[in-house]
């Protein structure tokens, strides 16, 4: 007995050949790429996908309370853009507060750190209905979806989360 690779068009199937009979076999494949004894956790779930390296670093530098507005960040993002929809610029202090169930005098001081340590981005662009400002979270420490933009992980290049997450270095793994 022997193994061979080949490969098949779109429109083709494997079989086996017995030299001596003539009989073919077709080859049963699996129907998947999951390997054997593994399965699929909730296959229809959501989920977010979030990078150690980044997590690692926010654990050493922010407070149990900045990491929980990072964690809920990270849970209200939108999927392909990470924007923290409804938050932005019109955003009152006191409704940031309550969407992260913090202190209003508590709101400066954390957002003034959480934007120092690149965990977000305050953005504006002109639309046909006038400038629209909105936030979006740092890439490097969370997403949703399948593939991400180039361009939405170029916003957040010169960060420190993302120089830790382009190195190679083992510092904050």
């Amino acid at each position: 007995m022997y193994e061979q690779t080949v490969k098949l068009q779109h429109n083709e199937i494997a079989a086996k050949v017995n030299l001596e009979t003539g009989e073919f076999q077709e080859i049963k494949k699996r129907p998947n790429n999951i390997p054997q004894g593994r399965s699929l956790h909730f296959p229809n779930g959501k989920f977010t996908k979030s990078y150690e390296k980044a997590w690692n670093y926010l654990l050493e530098h922010l407070t149990d309370k900045e990491l929980v507005i990072v964690t809920r960040m990270s849970h209200m993002a939108r999927p392909a853009s990470n924007s923290l929809e409804p938050l932005n610029n019109k955003s009152t202090i006191q409704e940031i507060a309550d969407t992260f169930k913090i202190h209003r005098n508590h709101v400066n001081k954390i957002f003034n750190n959480l934007m120092k340590h690149g965990v977000y981005a305050e953005f504006k662009f002109g639309a046909h209905d006038g400038i629209r400002h909105y936030w979006v979270l740092n890439p490097y420490i969370s997403f949703k979806g399948k593939t991400i933009s180039n361009a939405l992980m170029d916003l957040f290049r010169e960060t420190d989360i993302a120089d830790i997450c382009n190195s190679s270095d083992d510092l904050y793994r």
